[in-house]
């Protein structure tokens, strides 16, 4: 079995890309609410941090 690298970046509660070496290996993920404008976005379990990451992101992020 070989062992692929992959890099993660972004906030896990929300959003993020996740990356392989070499041309065009990125995918976005992204947890529903943090996108999708018909759903209320998460509000309870966070912390302020990660709100903020999330924010810087461009996640849709609960009130503080």
């Amino acid at each position: 079995m070989r062992r692929r690298t992959r890099w993660f970046a972004g906030a896990p509660r929300y959003l993020g890309v996740v990356a392989t070496p070499g041309p065009r290996h990125l995918v976005l993920v992204a947890q529903r609410e943090a996108t999708d404008s018909r759903m209320s976005p998460r509000k309870r379990g966070v912390s302020p941090e990660a709100r903020a990451r999330a924010r810087a992101a461009g996640a849709r992020v609960g009130g503080d």
